[in-house]
């Protein structure tokens, strides 16, 4: 009978011992040392504010050089928000939509930051952000105003109204790069 308790010990202890190799089992303190600190999710609102105005200098380096590579643009604020927990959001609009990092549980709007706004329809050779809403206002205004116009005429082109709106969004766009035109200070969301 002890023989038999002998190999039943014998036999749970190998399962053990296999079972710890399979899970790669480590003492206690080396898995303490290697657990990672979690993130923090809310940054306050100083913190908001300074990365608000690092990513309105990501975006404007964005939109000025003439490469699509916007990395090394972006680099200061991916290291700032790093330690946050980032949740991705934007609005599905047209033409217009912003894109923004959120934090905390990403439903309290003064809890994210605007990465910019992005202009659909502009012809390819316009790089087609703008990164405050005042220029996005002033590029959606332009729109408007160009596809009302153009829609009062006859034409036979039923798309016509919505190129005309294009370019005049795409010029607009060019001409707040070159400060020629001053965004509009409204209010008013772009959309939401």
């Amino acid at each position: 009978m002890i023989k038999l308790w002998l190999f039943v010990i014998a036999l749970v202890l190998i399962g053990i011992s296999l079972a710890a190799i399979s899970f790669d089992w480590q003492p206690i303190s080396s898995v303490q040392s290697k657990a990672k600190t979690p993130k923090a999710t809310t940054p306050d609102k100083d913190e908001i504010v300074r990365l608000q105005y690092l990513a309105n200098h990501a975006c404007n380096c964005e939109v000025s050089i003439k490469t699509d590579d916007s990395t090394n643009c972006w680099r200061e604020y991916e290291s700032a928000v790093s330690k946050y927990a980032v949740t991705e959001s934007g609005t599905a609009c047209d033409p217009i939509s912003e894109t923004k990092d959120c934090f905390g549980n990403g439903l309290d709007d003064r809890l994210c930051v605007s990465r910019g706004f992005d202009v659909a329809g502009v012809p390819s050779n316009v790089k087609g952000k703008v990164c405050s809403a005042a220029e996005a206002q002033a590029v959606e205004a332009a729109g408007s105003a160009a596809y009302r116009r153009a829609k009062g005429t006859n034409s036979n082109d039923p798309h016509a109204a919505e190129r005309t709106s294009d370019n005049a969004m795409a010029e607009a766009i060019l001409e707040i790069r070159a400060k020629k035109l001053h965004p509009i200070t409204g209010t008013e969301k772009i959309c939401g």
